[in-house]
């Protein structure tokens, strides 16, 4: 199981390394959690970090 977050920078404005989000103003990250079903509740194993 996946589930893809935006996540804000607010006081990102003056670097460049870091990516815009889907309404092209703000700074910011993706992270993407990844998980395993167990037993009704979801067990995360690894998270992937991606800025564009």
């Amino acid at each position: 199981m996946g589930d893809p977050t935006e996540i804000e920078r607010l006081r990102a404005k003056h670097t460049d390394y870091m990516g815009l989000l889907k309404d092209g103003k703000t700074r910011g990250f993706w992270l993407l959690p990844l998980a395993i079903p167990f037993r009704g509740r979801a067990i995360p194993f690894s998270f992937i970090c991606y800025s564009a």
